[in-house]
Formats: C-alpha cells, structure tokens, sequence
C-alpha cells in the first residue's frame, strides 16, 4: 500500500518548531503535486507548504493551532497507485463511483491508515467576555523583542499638544442636560478610552503565564491624590457606562478597591 506521511520541513534559518495555522485540504480530497495543503506559522513569517505527491488525503496528523517540531508527520498522504481493488469498495458518489474519500475510508477502517479527529480552529466563540490566545510563533518573537528593548533601548517620554475646543464645547453642552451635570474632560476622554479598548479587546489584554488573556470587560483605574497617600480607584465594567454615568462615579468615589 503506497502511502506517504508529509513531515514538517525546515524552512529555513535553523527554526527548530512552526505552528499549523490554516489547512488548505481535509481527509478524502485530492491533491497535486506542489498544491498549497497547509499554512505555518513560525517565529518571522508566514509559510506555505506544498504537496510533495499526487493523491488523496488520508488523514491530518495535526490540528490547527498545534506546535509541531521539525520532522514531525503532520499529514497522511495515498498516492494515486495505492494498490486497491477499486471494484471492491462501495462508491458514494453521485453516480455510484468511488471517490477519493472512499479510498481513505476504506484505508482508515482496514488499518492501512490511522484515525485522525477533524481538526477545530482556535479562537474565542463569538460573546465570549474573556478568552486566552497561546503565546507561540510571532507573538513570542515580538514578546521576547520586547522585553529585550526594555533593558537595551533608551526610553523617552514625549509630550503632545492637542486641540481640545470641540471636546471643551461637548463639556459645555453636556452639563446642561439631565443626568450630565459632572461631566468633565476627564470624564470624556476616559470614556472615550474604554469605548475603543472594548471595541478593540486586543489591546485589552495582559500576559498569563504561556497565554495571553484578552477582555472585552474594562475596568478604569484612575490615579488619586488623597489623605492616605496615592490611590488608585478602580471603576468597574466602564464600557458599559454613559459619559453621565462615568462622570458622576468619578465625582463621588463610587468605585472598588
């Protein structure tokens, strides 16, 4: 029985593991020789993998989101001389024929081949408040770069002058409505801030460990001179506040520890 297990190749400059980021084919399609089959991702690019032979996919080894090291088998290949009687398999398809996904079947149910589950994309399901990514490929390069710089590059602090009269006149116009009476700058440009962190929940995101965990709940922390030194109050759930709202939690302390 002719059957070839694709391994993840070096691709290049010594890199020792990649990530299986999107596969091009399932088990029973057909493939070409030099087909795209699958994307990897490693620490610098984005790699497409070729089809080394001409056949069926039998099974994938490794699901999507997997790390897998150089050498590792990661898909399961039949070559179009497989060796089987064709005439003995029951067909599926439209006119009774066998198909390639028969073939494959018919190679996982009599031990030629290996069953392999269907593989599942990472991701976090869509409602979800709070979900973790892995640390892995690019995003561990551009960690580790970053800690790096923050002990070898000069840090500097720049200051900007903005153009606050449009936000100053919505300040002036708020105050005059119900519920709006403590709105500040302070009160609009923090809402502002929660607004656009709970649109974009990956800039609301801390490292956990080997997992980044991102939030679409924000929570504001705004520094406070008091009697008892420097506090920093922390308002709950901000995203879901008005300006009014916000303004008036600011104002009265309303806040956690």
């Amino acid at each position: 029985m002719n059957t070839a297990q694709f391994k993840l190749p070096d691709v290049g400059e010594g890199l020792t593991e990649a990530d299986i980021l999107t596969w091009k084919v399932a088990a029973g399609d057909a493939v070409k020789v030099n087909q795209v089959i699958v994307e990897i991702e490693t620490a610098k690019p984005v790699v497409e993998l070729p089809c080394p032979t001409a056949g069926s996919v039998a099974a994938l080894l490794a699901p999507e989101g997997a790390t897998v090291e150089v050498g590792t088998p990661i898909i399961d290949i039949v070559a179009e001389d497989a060796g089987v009687d064709l005439a003995a398999l029951t067909g599926t398809g439209a006119a009774g024929e066998v198909t390639r996904r028969d073939l494959a079947q018919h190679l996982v149910g009599t031990g030629g081949l290996p069953e392999v589950a269907p593989t599942t994309s990472p991701g976090a399901p869509e409602g979800d408040e709070t979900w973790t990514i892995p640390l892995k490929g690019v995003r561990r390069a551009t960690a580790q770069a970053m800690v790096a710089s923050a002990f070898t590059a000069p840090h500097v602090t720049e200051f900007l002058d903005v153009d606050v009269t449009r936000t100053m006149e919505l300040v002036a116009r708020s105050r005059g409505a119900e519920g709006y009476a403590r709105v500040n700058p302070l009160a609009v440009l923090s809402r502002a801030m929660c607004w656009a962190l709970h649109r974009t929940p990956e800039l609301n995101a801390s490292l956990q460990g080997e997992q980044i965990s991102v939030s679409r709940r924000v929570h504001l922390g705004i520094a406070t001179a008091t009697d008892r030194g420097l506090m920093v109050p922390v308002v709950p759930d901000t995203h879901a506040l008005s300006v009014g709202e916000l303004a008036l939690r600011i104002r009265v302390g309303d806040s956690g520890p």
